[in-house]
């Protein structure tokens, strides 16, 4: 739950500095991702009435923060984005198009819980974390430089990964034991350790004024020369 907290933390940080950018690192995900934990916030009469565990309660207060943050990259994606994404098309058709980005996330991960029947999210919790890397790598990829990425941000994600899985593996049963479900964990936590020694990297041959971590220390810097020749 801490790692959640920490997360949650590192997504708030993102929503002041990457308007900078004009770059989001994984909208393609973050859609998902707000569909999925929308879902969960949502049923609030399930988890306190019907379950009445600590679990699921705690899992509700983390994922409200989440979601808000959630709803602000989805925000800025549509003030920022529209020229990436859909060049063409109207402001309206743009909004339209993210809207049903969502509604289609929310149908897939609903399908998938009711198909494996996992009433407390078990399962798609760390299925969403899984998505991130392969997602962003590519991005990163393709563009050659680490824009709108962190190191902060990803080691944060590696360390939330590591908690979460660490918890499934031992308490969950042998359900979360299987080859595919460790292929799973090890793919997320290894994508997030690869992401993070991505992103240093590029910060260092690109200059750190390009990315997140090193836009607030290049920020400060000029803050304080102005203020200082002021």
């Amino acid at each position: 739950m801490s790692g959640g907290f920490s997360g949650d933390y590192v997504e708030k940080r993102g929503l002041r500095i990457l308007p900078r950018f004009n770059d989001r690192k994984g909208r393609g995900v973050g859609h998902i991702w707000f569909a999925h934990d929308l879902s969960f916030v949502l049923m609030y009469d399930e988890w306190f009435n019907v379950y009445n565990h600590w679990y699921v309660k705690l899992f509700w207060v983390a994922l409200i923060p989440t979601t808000l943050a959630e709803a602000g990259f989805i925000y800025q994606t549509w003030r920022y984005k529209k020229n990436e994404i859909l060049p063409s098309a109207s402001p309206n058709v743009f909004l339209g198009f993210i809207v049903v980005s969502i509604v289609l996330g929310a149908i897939g991960w609903w399908s998938l819980k009711e198909f494996l029947n996992d009433s407390i999210y078990a399962y798609t919790f760390g299925a969403t974390g899984a998505m991130a890397p392969p997602l962003v790598i590519s991005r990163i990829l393709a563009r050659g430089n680490a824009k709108g990425q962190s190191v902060m941000t990803w080691v944060s994600y590696t360390c939330m990964q590591v908690c979460w899985f660490s918890v499934v593996l031992l308490f969950f049963g042998p359900a979360f034991r299987t080859p595919w479900y460790l292929a799973m964990a090890s793919a997320s936590v290894g994508g997030g350790i690869a992401l993070s020694l991505i992103t240093y990297r590029l910060q260092h041959r690109h200059g750190r004024c390009e990315t997140n971590d090193g836009y607030m220390a290049c920020h400060q810097e000029k803050l304080t020369s102005s203020r200082i020749t002021g």
